[in-house]
């Protein structure tokens, strides 16, 4: 009995194992060329499971960006097609930092990814929104950021952002805040990409120093040599 219902099971499992996706033709082709369309066909033919889908959606926004067009349809197919964070991040990332796109195109794609993507994703645009904000709307935008993304690394950038136009008391804290160890085992390692930026500890140390009643510097200077390990 057990061994027919393991022969059962067995075969259960054996019956919904997905094949691998073939490589596509197009797989060892750049993103760029002047012929943005032909990555569209390709979003189009790739079958939803695909693991090729998603690198055909990554190429035509890469395209689109490198010949300075809106890439907002390729943005909009990588929503639709639940794109894997990663990828969506990086791609809104780029977009809103892309100075072949004039401001208005970009702080048009903010807008109309806002109500669109959750975690990561929504981490890069309100990040990416708040640097081409005007400077008298950027504060604000960058704590948009930290309400997103308090922890990770564009909250951390964020708050280093902030710090540079806040009072000394208030720099200092956002410093201190931006430089807190990451939750990983290359954090304590002093590994600045997980654990903060070497410039960024500079910089609290200086304004530590610049204003001794703060008594920062004892901090500061610790966490710069963890970071400098």
């Amino acid at each position: 009995m057990r061994l027919s219902v393991l022969i059962f099971w067995l075969c259960c499992a054996c019956s919904t194992v997905t094949s691998v996706s073939p490589r596509p033709s197009w797989s060892g082709e750049l993103a760029g060329g002047t012929d943005c369309q032909r990555w569209a066909r390709r979003v189009a033919e790739e079958p939803p499971e695909s693991r090729w889908l998603h690198r055909a959606l990554w190429r035509w926004c890469r395209c689109l960006l490198e010949a300075d067009n809106n890439p907002a349809v390729s943005l909009r197919a990588m929503v639709k097609h639940k794109m894997p964070d990663g990828y969506l991040s990086d791609a809104i990332a780029e977009s809103l930092a892309d100075e072949g796109l004039d401001v208005e195109v970009r702080q048009a794609l903010a807008r109309e990814l806002k109500d669109q993507v959750r975690g990561k994703p929504a981490a890069a645009l309100a990040y990416g929104n708040a640097l081409i904000q005007p400077l008298a709307q950027r504060s604000a935008a960058l704590r948009d950021v930290l309400v997103i993304d308090p922890e990770g690394w564009r909250g951390r950038r964020a708050r280093a952002l902030l710090a540079e136009r806040s009072p000394p008391e208030e720099a200092s804290a956002l410093f201190e805040a931006a430089l807190k160890p990451h939750p990983s085992v290359l954090a304590s390692l002093g590994h600045s990409e997980f654990g903060g930026s070497i410039k960024v500890a500079q910089r609290w140390l200086d304004l530590c120093q610049k204003h001794p009643r703060l008594e920062c510097i004892e901090r500061a200077r610790k966490r710069l040599a963890e970071l400098s390990k």
